[in-house]
């Protein structure tokens, strides 16, 4: 007689129990790295959209040759340095890395971010806008450079925290609540850091999980005298655990 081979039943349950640690293990990984990668196309995509707006300011000859708002797109100055801290751990004065002092410009030149800001405004589809982003409910509830560090140096004081994030002071948490804000028609979210040199983007707006370098990540306009200033990834910088930066994000299909 032909013997018969098969799985027991408690076989078939170990088979079963084990495949489901398995699924259990790696479905949130893959949904957290779809996500994840919905958020960069997002993050690159808004780069774009305003971009184009800063380009159309331009043509439409709102600013000639180019809006005076930018970064240096390569610091003519060299280093600098911040040569007197307050008690509280902010710097309170910078010099050039020779000792001299900063030029005005030692930054960039800053002039019109204001009239810019008020253009692209005007020129995107915002469904809301927030004089101060968490009082008037543009905002969720983020996390700050300060706090970030602070997670991740649980023995640092006060100080050292205000040091580690001295010249990014307005994307702590409790400045960022103040921030004004404005929300486009796909629930975008955009604050800025002072005006338009210098922003926050949350790609899926209110939805979550509202962390830097998942869904939240900075963007800064880049130039000269010369050129077009251009939005690039990064500018004050801010990483949550499991998250990626800017540049990293806005390069991933590229």
């Amino acid at each position: 007689m032909k013997k018969i081979l098969a799985f027991t039943l408690a076989e078939v349950l170990i088979s079963l129990t084990i495949l489901g640690v398995i699924a259990a293990l790696t479905i949130p990984v893959i949904m957290n790295n779809s996500q994840q990668k919905a958020n960069a196309i997002a993050y690159r995509r808004i780069i774009t959209v305003l971009n184009e707006t800063v380009e159309r300011s331009v043509a439409e000859t709102r600013f000639l040759p180019q809006p005076r708002c930018f970064y240096w797109d390569k610091n003519p100055y060299g280093g600098g340095r911040c040569v007197e801290w307050t008690e509280s751990g902010d710097c309170k004065k910078y010099e050039l890395s020779n000792g001299n002092p900063l030029p005005s410009d030692y930054n960039g030149s800053f002039t019109q971010c204001g009239d810019l800001l008020a253009f692209m405004k005007k020129n995107l589809l915002v469904q809301k806008e927030c004089a101060s982003g968490y009082s008037d409910g543009c905002l969720p509830e983020y996390d700050g450079n300060d706090t970030n560090y602070k997670d991740s140096h649980p023995d640092a004081g006060d100080v050292d925290v205000n040091k580690a994030t001295s010249g990014c002071g307005n994307f702590r948490k409790a400045n960022i609540k103040t921030r004004p804000a404005f929300v486009l028609d796909d629930g975008t979210i955009i604050f800025v850091y002072s005006s338009a040199q210098l922003m926050a983007v949350d790609v899926n707006g209110k939805k979550g999980p509202n962390k830097w370098g998942h869904d939240l990540w900075p963007i800064q306009l880049k130039g000269n005298y010369t050129t077009i200033p251009q939005y690039a990834p990064g500018g004050c910088d801010i990483v949550q655990k499991g998250g990626i930066g800017a540049s990293a994000a806005y390069n991933m299909f590229k």
